[in-house]
């Protein structure tokens, strides 16, 4: 499934979750799957037709990212097809590089402003999820502490955020312990700090981090720890 040449909050959108009800937007079992009626990936094994559909659609990070103006774009769908091209579609497009963290800024101001004007309530489950990805994906502490505020008053009524609490708890753990998430250190092209690579090597880095990490990177610093040269 490819993206209409035509840019639209609602051509986003489709793409992104298909023709999904609103009972499974509100199901926490489509965390993880490629859904069948449309190119949403939500796991870390996208399949090839969904890569591809990306790639052919690089364009549109350009042409959000200058600026997309009419009044859709600044309804609550508006800015969630905002997001999501500026947060999921970069990383998708541009993994392993510095490009994929290029519009994280942006992104952020765009779910608080979801946030703060209160649209975040015209969306549903899955839809929600994807419009805060932002706040989890920041190195800001206050965004992540935002995160688990939301999902915390969201979980008393929608089940399907309960389950995404301890994950964003994690991330925002990160953010305390280091003021930055150290796994971006490589793409960023940023030096490690000594307690950052013992870390990489440690049981405490979370497996979400571990695709981050260049391969041979982390074999060496396994390398390193063997010898007792991480402390």
């Amino acid at each position: 499934m490819a993206l209409p040449p035509s840019l639209s909050p609602s051509s986003i959108l489709h793409f992104w979750f298909g023709s999904m009800c609103d009972t499974e937007l509100r199901d926490p079992s489509h965390c993880g799957v490629l859904t069948t009626r449309g190119c949403c990936s939500w796991g870390f094994n996208p399949l090839p037709s969904f890569e591809k559909a990306l790639q052919e659609s690089a364009h549109l990070i350009t042409a959000v990212s200058n600026g997309v103006g009419g009044d859709e774009w600044t309804s609550a769908f508006g800015l969630l097809a905002q997001v999501i091209v500026l947060d999921q579609f970069t990383r998708s497009i541009h993994r392993g590089t510095r490009e994929a963290f290029q519009h994280d800024e942006r992104a952020v101001e765009l779910s608080r402003q979801m946030v703060d004007s209160g649209l975040l309530h015209q969306l549903k489950g899955w839809q929600k999820q994807f419009a805060v990805m932002p706040l989890m994906h920041s190195e800001c502490l206050d965004d992540q502490d935002l995160l688990v505020s939301l999902l915390t008053e969201w979980s008393k009524s929608e089940p399907l955020f309960r389950r995404q609490i301890d994950f964003a708890k994690a991330h925002r753990d990160v953010v305390g312990r280091f003021g930055r998430r150290p796994q971006r250190n490589f793409a960023l092209n940023r030096e490690s700090t000594a307690e950052e690579l013992a870390w990489f090597v440690s049981d405490e880095m979370p497996q979400w981090c571990v695709t981050q990490i260049p391969k041979q990177t982390l074999e060496r610093l396994k390398a390193d720890k063997d010898k007792g040269m991480l402390k």
